[in-house]
């Protein structure tokens, strides 16, 4: 609950003051001064968690040696998102897609990079891969190990299609696992290259939904 600092200012005083305007003029103008003040002071206190930092990510990534990157990676989602129908996207080749810059990188993905960048230090066990990975993308995965081969499997279980922040949290698996481990992600979804086998036209009367879940024939 937000404290009523006129309130509290007000209840200090004795009862003879209540009736007094110059005095209730007073409180208002300095209660508003203390509303600023401490919202300052909430505002600095946030930037000391991950959780609740604003201005300070810039910081927070790079003390982590995190790229700081304005745009978001381009998935499915993020075009479903940000784009109404195919029509807004004929302007574009599908290499050009695949690095327009839609949308900037919103501050609960950076804030998931930076703490998962956080749990990934000491030996990279299961747990460890789980919890960044399924920190960077906000969903369940799950990991099999193949010890006969030297590598582990990554499969995304509670997304459709490509989840968030998927290529960054690719990128943050390849940085904890020792080299001599192979990694697969694997889920149900199109990638760029298998979309582009067809056109545009062909995809007209499909939904994004359609599309990135592979529900479609090229």
């Amino acid at each position: 609950m937000e404290r009523d600092i006129r309130r509290d200012m007000h209840d200090y005083l004795p009862d003879y003051y209540a009736e007094s305007v110059a005095v209730s003029n007073l409180m208002n103008v300095e209660a508003a001064e203390f509303e600023r003040l401490h919202a300052a002071i909430r505002d600095v206190t946030d930037q000391y968690s991950p959780e609740t930092a604003t201005w300070s990510l810039d910081r927070w990534e790079a003390i982590f040696g995190l790229t700081q990157n304005k745009y978001a990676p381009l998935t499915w989602d993020v075009l479903e998102a940000n784009v109404a129908t195919f029509d807004d996207l004929e302007k574009y080749t599908w290499d050009e897609l695949d690095i327009a810059p839609f949308v900037r990188q919103p501050d609960v993905d950076r804030r998931s990079a930076i703490k998962a960048r956080m749990r990934g230090t000491g030996t990279a066990t299961k747990a460890m891969v789980k919890s960044v990975v399924e920190s960077y993308t906000n969903g369940t995965v799950e990991i099999t190990e193949h010890n006969d081969r030297y590598a582990i499997t990554i499969k995304f279980v509670s997304n459709v299609g490509i989840p968030p922040n998927y290529e960054s949290a690719k990128a943050a698996v390849l940085e904890i696992i020792p080299a001599h481990i192979g990694v697969e992600f694997t889920n149900e979804y199109s990638l760029w290259q298998d979309v582009r086998k067809t056109t545009w036209g062909n995809l007209a009367n499909y939904t994004w939904g359609d599309v990135k879940g592979g529900l479609w024939n090229a």
